[in-house]
């Protein structure tokens, strides 16, 4: 009998049917005088129905059906066979897995999951003779199924790997969610792999064996998900993090839940109250875990007795008596007794965790919305992990929690469930219990929701600012915190820039010349000395200063010229503040004081959160606090990081192009010294940056995106609009004349050429000949003895002076026909 396993792999069908029906044969013959063979054959019958030829499956059931029918006198000894070969399987699956012997693996659980197929045909129907196997596999996995034992052997062997580690400042799950928030396609989980399975086909078999298991068993399956689960919650060890797992693929066969389908489009069953409970209770147990996520890992922490590696220990002094045993391998020197260490797989645990924490709202569905106290911040918090495996976990556990709980989208959860988000950060923020993730989350769920954020924007606000004088001095917190306030300003401000591209119509342009208006011009300006009023010599006496009558006249009152209710508003007062504009007023005020802040990082980000304001605030609402703080706001532009003297020359630039005549002078007079040492510094420092072009005359960095480029365009933007705005000295006109020409050479960026050029504009309606004489001089289209210090031969400028000459030459036809006339 036993030479007939090889038939098993045969490719015929017509030996893999005989085979079945060998089998069936005898064992429906000789029930009681070859009951040793049971096993065999049974074990033959039940890997033909995993066959791949739907004959030979489907054969191979039919036969099954037929031994465990009521009329069959082997039901009874088969059923306790079939049984006892699921026990035995589980027992010698932990042996089988260590010998990496992956086709042993994939028969025995092929075996067990054929078993349960069968417990399943029963349990549909329930007239069938085959329900008592269902019963069986629910007493295997309950309280006397010796869950202890063969659940134990397999964490001892079931050890998952750890993936790939790929630390990044925002993980491409949370870049993916953020840039499309709406859409988001369905993917399945990602799913790690086993130390001791080669095979992607094995591991599969295993996932497969776990879900029929509780498929079969159902609600009585729940004991078993529970023990896995109390191994999983009770550390971070690789058995901890093995047990989660196998609790998982279990609840996903007991619940009908696979975190590999797209939930949108399975069928809505409904769940047992037993079912339903534990769901909840693990809702709970499995979000505390993220309570203690910050506590020692025992990987850092030696077993007892045992020495550190680098702290050397001193035996103690004993009295021995008798013989020193020398060491087996006759080493007279004792050797550091090496203890086994806790190896710990966090990141494994929290992504499994969060699968575990999608299962229930799969089986719980619209009632899973009292539990986003608990579990939003799980999933929020792992998404902004930098670690892609537990972020891109993260992303998937939004989506298939969106998904079950029937939200339109995650930026509609998140909104909805506002309160419940805050109040997690809140509490993860107090002096009992810090979490410095916490600020992430709250960042990334007001990037997530948007635009309609700006109504609860307040509380966020409040909150920050509670938190900034508590922690004022943790350099991490306050920087988390003043990145929650930066997002919050970006949002109000990208709601305040389009409600002025829809208020404003698109100006039409007309033609430069326009000849009517000049031959009016041209006779105004002829007879402009000549009087055409002529004076009236008579006195009239005294008039009055008012129209007659009464101030409100009754037949007036309700003629519908002037509304009753509507209150007068002065010419010169401003319309009071929108929220909007309140709430950004507050921060600006109560943000300035960390313009003096040891770290940069902060430093930068609340110069950026300055800008921002910018495009936001009136003049007269945002002039006083910069005014208060201009002399911190200089003392940036010599700081010792390039990244905030560029954040800082962002602040001027936005100020000097929205606030107008404010700024004009103090650009001229306390900017303009600290550019142009800026621009000698930067000219120096490019000879020898890593970035810089390597070309003869390079002027700048490669790429677009250095701080050093953005603090070249924002010198060149705010000295061009302080251009336009001031009549400047003829000495200072010229220093910056002199100062960006290198930025015309055809070798420097491109975003930097065309802003040069519009530099060189404004300075030209300004003093067009000063323009005139240092660009073609610097060319070499003047030769001079006087200006032969102003050429460069370095620079290739001919293309950008030519067209800058050209443009001033076509606006300067207005002059000359005034002139002329």
């Amino acid at each position: 009998m036993k030479s007939l396993s090889p038939l098993i792999q045969h490719p015929t069908s017509s030996a893999l049917m005989g085979l079945a029906e060998f089998s069936a044969h005898v064992l429906r013959t000789t029930p009681t005088t070859l009951p040793q063979i049971q096993p065999l054959l049974l074990s033959y019958l039940l890997a033909l129905t995993n066959s791949e030829l739907p004959s030979v499956s489907g054969k191979a059931t039919e036969l099954l059906s037929e031994l465990l029918t009521a009329s069959s006198k082997a039901r009874y000894s088969l059923t306790w066979t079939l049984m006892r070969i699921t026990r035995d399987n589980l027992i010698a699956l932990p042996v089988l897995l260590p010998s990496q012997s992956d086709t042993k693996v994939e028969h025995v659980t092929g075996i067990i999951e054929a078993i349960c197929r069968l417990a399943l045909i029963g349990k549909d129907n329930t007239k069938s003779n085959l329900s008592p196997i269902a019963f069986e596999i629910g007493k295997l996995l309950g309280p006397t199924g010796g869950v202890e034992k063969w659940g134990w052997s397999l964490l001892s062997v079931l050890e998952l790997v750890d993936p790939p580690v790929t630390v990044t400042s925002t993980s491409a799950a949370q870049m993916m969610l953020e840039n499309e928030p709406e859409v988001s396609a369905w993917l399945p989980f990602p799913q790690p792999m086993l130390k001791n399975v080669s095979s992607m086909n094995t591991f599969d078999s295993l996932v497969r064996m776990f879900h029929a298991l509780g498929k079969a068993a159902g609600d009585a399956g729940l004991f078993a998900v529970e023990w896995f689960v109390n191994i999983g919650q009770s550390g971070k060890d690789f058995k901890a993090v093995t047990g989660m797992w196998c609790a998982c693929r279990l609840l996903e066969g007991i619940s009908d839940v696979s975190l590999s389908e797209d939930p949108s489009t399975s069928l809505r069953l409904s769940r047992s109250k037993r079912l339903e409970k534990l769901a909840r209770g693990l809702v709970k147990s499995t979000a505390q875990l993220w309570d203690s996520i910050h506590e020692d890992d025992p990987i850092d922490t030696p077993s007892e007795g045992i020495p550190d590696g680098h702290d050397e220990v001193p035996n103690p002094i004993q009295h021995v008596r008798g013989l020193i045993r020398l060491h087996d391998t006759l080493q007279i020197t004792r050797g550091t007794p090496i203890g086994p260490r806790i190896t710990t797989q966090p990141l494994l645990h929290s992504a499994l965790s969060v699968q575990l924490i999608s299962i229930t709202a799969g089986i719980l569905e619209t009632r899973f919305s009292p539990l986003f106290i608990y579990s939003l911040y799980p999933i929020l918090h792992s998404l902004v992990s930098p670690f892609s495996f537990l972020a891109e976990t993260g992303l998937r556990a939004l989506t298939f929690v969106t998904v079950c709980t029937s939200y339109a989208s995650p930026a509609n959860l998140l909104l909805s469930n506002f309160d419940y988000v805050l109040d997690s950060v809140s509490r993860r923020l107090s002096r009992q219990w810090l979490d410095v993730d916490a600020t992430k989350v709250l960042a990334v769920m007001i990037r997530l929701v948007g635009s309609d954020i700006v109504e609860r924007a307040g509380d966020v606000v409040e909150e920050c600012f509670d938190r900034l004088d508590e922690y004022h001095g943790y350099e991490i917190v306050v920087e988390g915190l003043v990145e929650v306030l930066g997002e919050v300003m970006k949002i109000i401000k990208f709601e305040e820039l389009s409600k002025l591209s829809n208020d404003q119509t698109p100006p039409v342009r007309q033609s430069c010349i326009d000849q009517q208006k000049f031959d009016s011009f041209i006779e105004w300006f002829a007879h402009r000395s000549e009087s055409t009023v002529e004076e009236d010599q008579e006195d009239y006496g005294p008039a009055p200063r008012k129209g007659w009558g009464d101030d409100n006249p009754p037949d007036k009152a309700n003629t519908g010229d002037q509304p009753e209710d509507v209150p007068e508003v002065m010419p010169d007062e401003e319309p009071p503040l929108t929220s909007s504009q309140a709430l950004t007023k507050q921060i600006v005020q109560r943000s300035i004081y960390f313009l003096t802040h040891e770290s940069t990082g902060i430093r930068a980000r609340i110069l950026n959160l300055l800008s921002s304001s910018v495009a936001v605030l009136s003049e007269s609402t945002l002039m006083p606090s910069i005014h208060s703080a201009w002399p911190f706001i200089l003392n940036r532009l010599a700081d010792t990081e390039v990244f905030v003297v560029s954040a800082a020359a962002g602040l001027v630039e936005a100020l000097v192009t929205s606030m107008g005549s404010l700024m004009f002078r103090r650009v001229w007079d306390d900017v303009w010294p600290r550019f142009r040492s800026m621009l000698s510094k930067l000219e120096t420092a490019d000879k020898i940056n890593a970035v810089s072009h390597r070309i003869r005359g390079g002027v700048g960095t490669e790429s677009v995106y250095t701080h050093s480029h953005r603090l070249y365009r924002s010198i060149i933007n705010t000295m061009t609009a302080a251009l336009k705005g001031v009549d400047p000295q003829d000495s200072s006109n010229w220093e910056v004349i002199v100062a960006f020409r290198r930025f015309l050479h055809s070798e420097a960026a491109e975003e930097l050429q065309q802003c040069v050029q519009k530099l060189y504009l404004a300075a030209g309606t300004v003093n067009a000949d000063a323009v005139w004489l240092a660009l073609t001089a610097t060319s070499g289209q003047v030769t001079s003895t006087s200006t032969k210090f102003l050429y460069e031969s370095q620079w290739d400028i001919v293309k950008n002076v030519e067209l800058i000459l050209v443009i001033e030459l076509s606006s300067s036809e207005v002059i000359s026909i005034v002139l002329v006339s």
